[in-house]
């Protein structure tokens, strides 16, 4: 069983905060054994539904400057509809995310040793910043992205 960290579930309700100010119904599985969170959105007749992992990034003091950030490690549960949503800390005692990118299923690679990649996001100066053709996947336009995807 991994080890549990107190700040694991920061990220987690952070992510489900802005996911229901952005007009989504948020649910916690009792428990985790997968997805962190199932979040709907109704538009009309239509229900979207995304069943979430949340992985928060906390760099160590003295993090080098890095050209890709973000996830890479196993996922205990993976769906054609997810989302890997990454909120990223400046660093370990942070009290908010500086970013959380919204990583849809399809930009999630499976690395030959059987671990999964998501690096949208490059390290520099002692901050996570979007790469540029990940941008679009970011705090709010990213949350929007959520609804046609």
């Amino acid at each position: 069983m991994a080890e549990w960290k107190p700040r694991d579930h920061l990220a987690e309700f952070w992510v489900a905060g802005k996911l229901v100010d952005a007009g989504w119904n948020v649910y916690f599985p009792h428990r985790d054994k997968g997805f962190d969170l199932i979040a709907t959105y109704t538009d009309g007749a239509q229900m979207q539904l995304r069943p979430i992992q949340v992985k928060g990034k906390y760099p160590k003091e003295g993090t080098r400057n890095r050209r890709t950030y973000g996830f890479r490690a196993s996922l205990s549960a993976m769906h054609e509809r997810m989302v890997l949503a990454i909120p990223m800390f400046v660093n370990a005692d942070d009290p908010m995310p500086l970013h959380v990118a919204w990583m849809p299923r399809e930009k999630i690679v499976q690395e030959e040793n059987g671990n999964w990649r998501c690096e949208p996001a490059k390290f520099k100066d002692g901050v996570p910043i979007p790469r540029q053709e990940f941008e679009q996947y970011f705090d709010q336009a990213g949350l929007e992205l959520l609804k046609g995807i």
